[in-house]
């Protein structure tokens, strides 16, 4: 029983809830281009195989979806082309199906929504994934076999839905046997995930259990779950649907839980049904469970009144290495569609820092031989509108100019309350910040103006288990630092 009950929710917890195993990395956005899209870009993994989806929505409007394709196998960089006009507020998100020796699991954003609107009609939430019909664990109770599955989220509800094979989700069906319909829930970072999970149930079964918000435990002794009752959902059959929606507080709330927001944002969830015989004694038998998904709870949103043009510097230059380094800076958080460098003989491409892109980063160019000369540089965020300068080596003026490479030393897994030393920096204003994998900011560890060219300063890390980047910044140069917290 507690196989069947609960290690289906946690699938997603072993297999994809980990940072590292997130199948979409780095998502990051351009203006838009003259075509009227905006190029939306992230990074799959290379060694998992699955297919990447893409939906869109623009104001309350429906959703829509974009046929995502491969625009660089080498790093499995993908690509979607989203049209847009300014002013607008577009939502995305994406979704990526994996085939596993368990079945398909997905991994997929939320589908979010301003207003808590019960019920939520399912063409405006994320739709998870299809169960076979006829695949019923016990029984032959049509009632409990799971078809559909739907995701969806606002700022302080969870919401999911699910169809089954009848259309109908009768709770009784004499006065000794009953049907719980469930949305299962596991917060893999949480301490006790191989021993708790969670649970919005629809039931009406007298004295045991009744429509609600649960944590779900074992009792080893008598092989039965045992339900302890968090608080109230909202349940609804319309449509040939169940509709539930909970507090994500009341589930934020329970000690066991975990912490939430976790570092990846992602919760485990798969829909599951159980008939109870309560006569001679409580019994309790697994009809159906779904395919188990990763919720990621991010509310990615492009909403931009009038294009800014990105701001570049160079930042550094070395003759002996070849090298020549740019700091950019985007107001919208735009990426650049073009970062170059050119002399006479030839253009040669960029490669940017953008682990997180939130709007800045690190542009560095490898020269070839004999490209020592003035050099133009050219960038854009929309491929349109170009920024350019030109920078010659050979230029003392330049050779003054340029600031040293700022460099960041750390323990790495970083170790509480530990220093982090800086070094190349200026005399002006410098802020260290730190962001999850997501690309959120997570605060600021660091603000002020060094008085000296390094720097090092105590930080507690007091951050869950996870990867996360140092943010530097100084003036317009900026630098992205990896590290790992291990607890």
């Amino acid at each position: 029983m507690k196989r069947l009950l609960i290690l289906s929710f946690l699938l997603v917890a072993t297999l994809l809830v980990a940072q590292m195993a997130e199948p979409f990395s780095y998502i990051r956005h351009s203006s838009v281009d003259a075509n009227g899209n905006v190029h939306l870009r992230w990074n799959n993994l290379d060694f998992i195989a699955g297919e990447s989806l893409c939906y869109f929505k623009i104001g309350t409007g429906a959703w829509m979806s974009v046929q995502p394709s491969m625009i660089n196998p080498a790093t499995m960089e993908m690509e979607a082309l989203i049209p847009y006009s300014f002013g607008q507020r577009m939502r995305y998100r994406l979704q990526y199906g994996v085939q596993t020796t368990e079945g398909e699991v997905s991994v997929l954003h939320a589908a979010y929504s301003d207003t808590d609107t019960f019920p939520m009609n399912p063409s405006n939430m994320a739709y998870i994934g299809t169960d076979p019909a006829g695949d019923l664990v016990a029984g032959t109770n049509t009632n409990l076999d799971v078809r559909e599955t739907y995701v969806a989220a606002t700022a302080s509800k969870l919401y999911f839905s699910m169809k089954n094979a009848t259309g109908l989700f009768p709770t009784m069906n004499s006065f000794v046997s009953y049907n719980a319909y469930m949305c299962g829930i596991v917060n893999a970072e949480s301490a006790v995930t191989d021993s708790i999970a969670y649970a919005m149930i629809y039931a009406t079964v007298p004295l045991v259990l009744s429509s609600g918000l649960y944590k779900i435990g074992y009792d080893a002794v008598n092989s039965l779950p045992v339900f302890t009752r968090l608080g109230d959902i909202q349940a609804q059959v319309s449509g040939n649907t169940l509709h539930m929606a909970c507090n994500i507080s009341d589930l934020a709330n329970d000690p066991a839980f975990g912490i939430w927001p976790n570092a990846s944002n992602v919760l485990g969830i798969a829909a599951s049904t159980i008939s109870l015989t309560i006569s001679p004694t409580l019994a309790i038998e697994v009809g159906d469970y779904s395919n188990p998904a990763g919720v990621i709870f991010v509310d990615n949103v492009y909403d931009v009144a009038v294009n800014h043009a990105p701001q570049v510097a160079v930042t550094a230059y070395d003759a002996e290495l070849r090298t020549i380094s740019f700091s950019y800076s985007d107001q919208d958080a735009d990426f650049p569609m073009v970062a170059q460098v050119e002399d006479a003989n030839g253009t040669i491409a960029l490669a940017g820092t953008i682990l997180p892109f939130t709007g800045s980063g690190t542009f560095t160019a490898t020269l070839p031989l004999g490209m020592s000369g003035a050099m133009t540089w050219r960038f854009s965020d929309n491929g349109i509108n170009i920024v350019s300068g030109v920078y010659n080596p050979s230029s003392t003026e330049d050779a003054v100019l340029l600031p040293s490479t700022i460099s960041c030393q750390m323990s790495n897994p970083f170790i509480p309350n530990t220093n982090i030393a800086l070094k190349g920096l200026s005399n002006s204003p410098l802020k260290v910040s730190v962001f999850n994998l997501r690309g959120q900011n997570l605060g600021d560890i660091y603000a002020g103006v060094p008085k000296s060219t390094e720097l090092s300063f105590n930080w507690d890390g007091k951050l869950s288990s996870g990867i996360y980047f140092l943010r530097i910044e100084q003036g317009m140069r900026s630098k992205n630092h990896r590290f790992v917290i291990t607890k």
